[in-house]
């Protein structure tokens, strides 16, 4: 795992401002959610890209750009 970069944003729910963290990591097992994870899934840049995944603003205007530039998806 490494750190990937931070992003500030405002809460969609709660309306206050949050500072997200981004990680890049690598994986040997299946994931599996604990805690504050409910749900956690796998998708394409064409699934994202197509609407077919629900993303905070956050994601479109920032983490999704840097990602694509960067080659990561």
């Amino acid at each position: 795992m490494r750190f990937y970069h931070s992003f500030d944003s405002i809460n969609q729910i709660y309306n206050v401002p949050q500072t997200d963290h981004v990680y890049i990591v690598s994986i040997n097992n299946k994931p599996f959610c604990s805690n504050e994870i409910c749900e956690l899934g796998w998708f394409t840049k064409d699934d994202i890209s197509d609407n077919k995944v629900k993303v905070p603003p956050v994601f479109w205007q920032k983490i999704y750009p840097m990602l694509i530039n960067e080659n990561f998806l």
